[in-house]
Parts: structure tokens; sequence; C-alpha cells
């Protein structure tokens, strides 16, 4: 009985007063929602609720977290005014958390299904169990607002009569993000039917449960506030010791240019050319941009990069549409996969055109294209999907040639506000316009081939004219306004972050260097170069922050709403962390120039699509803005800690145990300050964005979190950088080495809720699992050297404990 006593006597106290305890749970919660993606993944969504979502061994783990929690509070006297911003981020979770009990088992939601002319007075959850309402709800008509000329959604919205308990009615127009109150429930627009004559309507009931959930999301964002701005912090005291240290990064950009070729006597001049890129053009996702976006989309698809030999991408098409026997033998299209060489017997890198087809005029690919077509899309090989694309690429060589593509025509009074090309089916133009639209680009044609040849381009301007005049006829309220199709192609040429790139990795390699030889040899030289390198960067982040004011002024909307964007963004924000640092480390700075050189670097590859893209029905939010620009700039932050370990951990394995390591060693200290300070701003920012976009969908379509596997994801990776943050608390764990590997493990669910969840696995977040690109196996290899350093710095670690410990035993002797 007394050993019985003792043990759960320690028990009680590891559960109460233990860190350990609580940062276990924080690892085992994290593994536990992992498990459940993949299970969602390869199961189905109700099994991993059952087994993981609603078990109630979760709930459990939840509860004793919380009463670990206050028993540590308590016991290291956390209780007093000088850590209220940490009392208050704290106990926010426990509002949070009773909320979302309380919405669980008294709230309730389901769905209402109406047909036009028709009303509902009940709901149907979601094994179809029915509940009544205290309203009915009449539906009018149903519409749906399509963006010109394309099938994709901009909005749909129900008309409908809603007739409450009192009897009394009112009209409301219900829509993708517009909420309607009734009798204390909340009605959204969910979905509708193929038919579009019906409206499917979400009804949620939560009067209790979502105040008190509000209240700690209240409570959470003024505690962030209060832990960044106190100086009785964790984070203050971390600035605090920063101030009493002082503190002064590789990849030189290597530009190629390609061999210029005669194409002058079947490409027009390159001013002309640019005249013709402002026209406005419809492209087949509805927007309406410069032809010269449009042009250097097509051009892209084909040979992979915006020009060819030096021809912008105007030149490139205007001379395939004029003279393609010529451009047909022309080795536009590039070959990277070796079996698509060996099924065509060549060799070249590039090929041509007429390549594709044999003597006798047939397609090469035919029979392997339509073999594809037969199988279902997950069949598919990677080789399979190669050919299509490079399908994709012949066939808009064959519309350029024919006249097709290129949508500069609209017509009045069309219901799609559809935009016609020149070679499509034009019966639908009746009259005056009907004889423009079919003589006009033939004329502009045989104009500009004359003009090259006689060198006047007046009458060909002419004829551009008369087109810009009729699309301002016609289409009015479609056109671009000149000054954005002016930016749009200023936008284009400049390529902001593709130059970006280069020069962030240019000049921090640079800073890099210096900075490291600054602390072993300090002269005035080298300090003024280290200042030039960081004024350089800092211009380079101005000009990319105009790059990302210039698109949203095209777009119109945050650009951060698809996967170039985004990393563009986090760039950009780890740019801007590495600011905060730069009074105290030249070399920290360097170290996120270096982060977003890589990062605008991969953006910029091919698997990468710059397109501007019209945003979907559900994206049409304010929330859109500030959910999303949170959290990437979370990811900035972490990602310039990965670096600052990285660094730290190799320079620790690298320098020899001599002067030169002594000289180094206050850096390390100084880089393990900047690197918590870091991870702390990426927790509170990361805990910030997930929860606002909780309050999103809660706002759009009535519930918090629906555990997509990109929701779980990111509560994983909070999860496992919390672990990280308060790993102080546990002895064992403080030393440098253990730090740096939690920092560099602990990136990688950063990785996976970018990269893994949008590739890899389904969901409301994914990109789509079939279009994987390659690429990505880089962050395997990546990741494979980075545990070979932990292990070395790891076995340095212990060589150094060894030598420490022969030292002081003859010492002793």
């Amino acid at each position: 009985a007394f050993i019985t006593m003792k043990l759960l006597k320690t028990a009680l106290r590891l559960l109460l007063f233990s860190p350990i305890v609580t940062n276990g749970l924080l690892l085992l919660l994290a593994l536990l929602y992992a498990i459940a993606t993949f299970t969602e993944h390869q199961q189905s969504t109700e099994v991993a609720r059952r087994w993981f979502y609603n078990n109630p061994a979760i709930y459990i783990l939840l509860f004793l977290g919380c009463i670990n929690l206050c028993g540590i509070l308590f016991s290291r006297k956390y209780f007093n005014w000088k850590k209220a911003g940490m009392l208050i981020f704290h106990f926010s979770f426990f509002f949070i958390l009773a909320g979302a009990w309380i919405t669980y088992n008294h709230g309730y939601e389901g769905r209402m299904h109406i047909r036009e002319g028709e009303s509902a007075s009940r709901i149907f959850d979601n094994q179809n169990n029915y509940r009544s309402v205290p309203f009915n709800i009449y539906l009018k008509d149903f519409m749906i607002h399509r963006y010109p000329g394309s099938q994709s959604p901009s909005s749909f919205e129900s008309s409908i009569r809603i007739t409450g308990t009192d009897g009394q009615e009112k009209n409301a127009l219900l829509s993708m993000n517009k909420v309607i109150y009734q009798d204390g429930y909340r009605i959204y627009q969910s979905s509708y039917d193929p038919d579009e004559k019906g409206s499917v309507l979400l009804v949620n009931y939560d009067p209790y449960g979502a105040l008190i959930s509000y209240i700690g999301y209240g409570l959470m964002f003024l505690g962030i506030l209060w832990l960044l701005l106190s100086r009785e912090s964790r984070f203050g005291q971390l600035n605090a010791k920063l101030k009493q240290r002082t503190c002064t990064l590789l990849f030189i950009g290597l530009s190629t240019t390609l061999s210029a070729q005669n194409y002058s006597s079947h490409t027009p001049s390159a001013s002309h050319a640019a005249k013709f890129g402002e026209l406005s053009i419809q492209c087949p996702s509805g927007r309406i941009e410069p032809v010269n976006t449009y042009a250097s989309k097509l051009v892209r698809k084909i040979c992979r990069t915006t020009s060819f030999n030096q021809l912008t991408a105007e030149q490139v098409v205007l001379g395939i549409m004029l003279y393609p026997d010529f451009w047909n033998k022309i080795p536009l299209i590039t070959i990277e996969n070796t079996e698509v060489h060996q099924l065509l017997s060549t060799k070249n890198d590039k090929l041509s055109y007429a390549d594709f087809f044999n003597t006798a005029g047939e397609y090469k690919l035919q029979q392997h294209i339509e073999a594809i077509y037969n199988r279902q899309p997950k069949e598919r090989t990677r080789f399979d999907k190669d050919l299509l694309k490079l399908d994709e690429k012949i066939n808009i060589l064959f519309a350029l040639q024919h006249g097709e593509l290129l949508s500069l025509f609209p017509l009045k009074g069309d219901e799609k506000n559809k935009w016609f090309s020149p070679g499509d089916n034009l019966t639908k133009f009746s009259g005056q316009d009907s004889l423009f639209v079919s003589r006009i680009f033939p004329i502009y044609i045989n104009e500009v081939d004359r003009s090259i040849k006689n060198g006047n381009w007046q009458p060909v301007e002419e004829v551009l004219d008369m087109i810009k005049t009729y699309q301002k006829a016609q289409s009015p309220e479609l056109v671009m306004d000149p000054r954005k199709t002016k930016a749009e192609i200023i936008y284009n040429r400049l390529n902001i972050f593709g130059r970006s790139a280069i020069f962030y990795l240019a000049f921090s390699t640079i800073l890099l260097l210096l900075s490291i030889l600054y602390t072993l040899t300090p002269t005035t030289f080298i300090r003024n170069l280290i200042r030039a390198c960081v004024c350089s960067i800092i211009t380079i982040f101005i000009f990319q922050s105009a790059g990302i004011a210039l698109r949203w002024y095209i777009s119109g909307q945050a650009p951060w709403s698809n996967a170039y964007e985004s990393m563009v963004y986090v760039a950009w924000c780890g740019v801007f962390a590495g600011l905060f640092f730069l009074r105290r480390s030249a070399l920290t700075f360097g170290l996120s120039g270096l982060l977003a050189g890589f990062i605008l670097l991969v953006s910029n590859f091919n698997f990468m699509d710059p397109e501007i893209t019209p945003l979907v029905p559900v994206l049409k939010s304010p929330w859109l803005m500030f959910h999303v620009a949170i959290i990437m700039a979370s990811y900035g932050f972490f990602g310039m800690s990965f670096l600052l370990s990285l660094f730290s951990m190799i320079s620790d394995i690298v320098l020899p145990e001599n002067k030169k390591k002594y000289l180094f060693k206050p850096k390390i200290q100084e880089f393990r300050i900047m690197n918590e300070m870091s991870l702390i701003v990426g927790l509170c920012l990361l805990s910030a964005g997930t929860f606002l976009g909780a309050i999103w969908a809660n706002e759009s379509w009535g519930r918090y979190w629906g555990w997509d596997p990109k929701e779980t994801w990111a509560l994983i990776t909070m999860l496992v950088y919390a672990f990280v943050v308060h790993s102080h608390m546990i002895k064992s764990l403080r030393n440098n080495w253990a730090f740096n590997a939690m920092v560099l493990i602990a990136f990688a669910s950063v990785l996976m809720t970018y990269f893994g969840v949008n590739y890899y696995l389904s969901g409301l977040h994914s990109y789509g699992k079939s279009d994987t690109p390659g690429i990505l196996n880089i962050i395997y290899a990546g990741y494979t050297i980075v545990l070979g350093i932990i292990i070395l710095g790891y076995r340095r670690r212990q060589t150094r404990n060894i030598e420490k410990k022969h030292y002081t035993e003859q010492v002793s002797i």
C-alpha cells in the first residue's frame, strides 16, 4: 500500500506539474492526428472520425493537457500581472475547447434542399435524419453568375422568402460568404443542383458555443499582442538578452543567353509586336487580359520560357500564324523524358512541330494518345502524363496556325459574354459585325506580312486600332483599362520575382561570406562591403514588394490565392522576418535573403503556374486576405529558424576546436536567441492564422473545423512547434544540438502542410495527386542531408563530451 501511494503521488505530481507531460501530450496529439489524416486518405472520413477525431480518448488527452497546464502555471507562480499576456494566451484555449464542446453537444446543422417554386421547413443531417426548423424558406429563383466566356462560376445565389415563427415574411438574397440570420439559426448558401434549378442550403444552430469560442479567439489575439510587446514574456526576455550582445550569406547567379538566329524575315518587329500585345483578349478561364500575358502563357507551355531566342512571345505567336511552314521546322518543344525520345527515335533535346509527323503526314503519337484517354486517370503512368502534355503543345501550335486560341472579338449581347477567335465558327455574328470579324484578321495578317517586307508599319497599326475600337464598342465593360494593360505588360516584362531570386541568392551569399570573414578578421573595408550588401538586399526587397503590389493592382485581389502567389508571399515574409534582426545580425538577414531566393527560384520552375486566375466563389471573402497572409507569414519565420539552426549546426561540425571557433561561439549563442524569438513569432502567427480560418469557415459555411487534411496538418504544425518553443522547460533539451535538431525536424511539418497535403493527399485544399511535380523529390534528398547533419552533430557533441571528461580527469589526477 505504501509503494502504491508513492507511485500514485509521483504520477499525480508528474501529471500536474511536469512539463515533460505537457510536451509529451503535444507530440502524442500531433502523431495521432497525422495518423488520422492518412487513415482518412486510405479509408474514409467516417473511419478517421470514429477512430481519431471523435474518439473519447482524444478528449481525455485534451482534458489532461488542460489540467497539466493549470498545474504548471500554479507551481511556477505565473499568476501575476507581469505574466498576464502569457496567461491570457494559454487560457484562451480553454474557452475555445469549451465552446467547441458545447457546439458539439448542443449545436446541430443540416442541409436543406429546395427546388425553384418550392418551400421547405426541415433539414437533413449527414445520416439523412431530419428535424424541423421554426421557419419556412421558399426558393423564388436560383442564379449562377459565370466569368465571361467561361463555365467557371463567379458566384451563385438564391433569392428566397423566409416566413418566421411570428408569421412575418422577409425577402433575402443568399450567396456564398453571405449569411442570413433567422430565429437563432444561421442560413448559408452551400451548393446547387446540376440543372441549376435547385439550391442546397446549410442551416446551423449554435446559440451558446459560438459565443464562448469567439471569446476564446478574442483572448488569443489579445494574448499574442501582449506576449510580443511585453518585456516580461519569454519573447521580451530573449529580446533583452539579445540587446546585451553585439553582432554584426551562396549561390552565384549565372545567366545564359541563347544565340539569336535571324528570324527578322519571318517575324514582325518587336515594336509592333508590343503594340499587338496591348490588345485585350479573353483567356479560357474567362479573364480579360492583354495579348502580351496570353501569348507569354502559350509560349511558356511550348518552350518552357516566355521568349525564344531573344524573340518576345508576341513575335513568336504572330510568326507561327504568318509563316507556319517556316516555324514548323524550328525546334521549339523541349523534351526531357527519355522514353519519348525512344518513341520518336530522336536524340535532340528540342523538337520541331514537323518532327511529330511522318512523311505521309500522320501524327506519330495518335495511337498512344488514344490509348491513354481510354485508361482511367488513376491508371495513367508518368510517361502517359508526359505524352498528354506533349500532345497539348502540338495542339497549341496547330490551333495557332489555324487562327484559333486568340479570342479577340466580343459578341455584343451574348449571354455568356463569350469572345471569339478568327478561326472559330463566326455565324453568331450578323450584319456589319459579321463582315468585320470575318475579314479584319486576315487583312491584319496580310498587312503584317507586307510590313515585314517593306518596313512600313503604319498601315498595320491602323488595323490594330480598328480592332481596339471594335472591342470597346462591343464590350466596353470588359475591355481592360489602358492603365491596367500597361501595368500588366510592365509586370510581365520586368519578371520581378525571377530576377529577385537571382539577386537575393547572389547578394545573400556574398553577405554570408563577408559576415563570417568579418567575425574572424574584422576590418573597416569588410564592414563597408557588408553594409553595401545589406542595402542591396533591402533594395531587392522593395523591388519584390512593388511586384506584389503591382500584381494585386492588376488582379484586383490579394495575391496569395494559389500555389505560385503563396510561395512569392512566403519569400517576402522570410526577408521581412530577417529585417527584425538586421540591427543585431547582418548574417541572419543574409540567411533570410537566401531563403527568399531559393523559394522564388522554386516558384519560377515550370511546374508552378504564374497565371493570374479568377477566384472561385468560396474564396471571395475578405477573410481570405487575413487568414492566408498570416499563415504564410508564419512560414517565413519558421523558414528563417530552419536556416539559423542549419547554419549553427554546420558551423559547430566544421569549425575546429581552436581560436576561430572560440571567436565564432558567441555568434552561435546569438543565433540561438534569435532563433527562439523567430519561433515564438511564427507560432503566434500560425495560431492566429489557423483560428482566423476557423472564424472564416464558421462565418461562410457554418462550421469551424471540418478535419480537412490541410486544416489537420496546420494543427499538427502548431502542436509540433509548440513542443519546440516549450522545450526549454525540459533540462535535457536545453543544449544547442537538441534545440537545432528539433527545429530542423519540425520544419518538415511545414513542408508537409504546404506541399504534402496539396499534392499527396485529397481534400478541399489539394491541387491533385495526379499532378504531383517530380521536382518535389528534392525535398526528400534535402531532408536526407539534414538528417545526416543532425547525426554528425550528435557524434561531434559526444566526442567533445568524452574529451571534456578525459580532460577533467587528467586535471584532477
